[in-house]
């Protein structure tokens, strides 16, 4: 599903989708209002059982309820995380829940199909995506304090580490 965004605008606005411009049919909105939720009538607005797919620059991710599947950079493998356990995404579960993985790739291919998704291959794509997606060792880390450039006065200590990012 694409973001909630557009429903919601256009539901605020008491607007509706067009199914047609010029002459061409316009593909039906996708996506789930947030005006429920902002009115207080819902507490959810995607059902724990709804596939929320998305792809942008290559980089992939489809969300259903706990559980999040993500692929990017090279080579392209799918990992799958358990937002209720590990929300910062950082132990990938995908080989002990291959049942899952299964579901959310088919759920994020029928998304692709549906939307068009045109994945960029060849050797010419895979040196882009490995000159922008470097891998990360010892040798290309540094430090930065991201507070420091945003809060005057504001000090790294022990609950305020640094935020490690490559080289470029």
């Amino acid at each position: 599903m694409l973001a909630s965004g557009s429903p919601t605008i256009l539901e605020l606005a008491n607007a509706t989708h067009p199914t047609s411009y010029h002459g061409h049919e316009v593909h039906a909105m996708m996506g789930n209002s947030l005006k429920p939720l902002l009115d207080g009538k819902v507490n959810v607005v995607h059902p724990s059982n709804e596939p929320i797919s998305g792809e942008m620059f290559n980089n992939t991710s489809v969300r259903m309820g706990d559980w999040k599947a993500t692929v990017y950079g090279i080579p392209q493998q799918w990992k799958l995380y358990n937002l209720a356990t590990d929300l910062g995404e950082n132990k990938d579960v995908a080989t002990k829940h291959p049942d899952i993985l299964k579901t959310l790739i088919a759920a994020y291919d029928k998304y692709a199909q549906n939307v068009g998704v045109v994945i960029p291959r060849g050797e010419k794509f895979e040196q882009t995506a490995k000159n922008n997606f470097p891998a990360v060792n010892s040798t290309n880390i540094q430090t930065i304090d991201l507070a420091k450039m945003f809060v005057p006065g504001y000090k790294l200590n022990e609950t305020n580490p640094p935020v490690a990012i490559p080289n470029d």
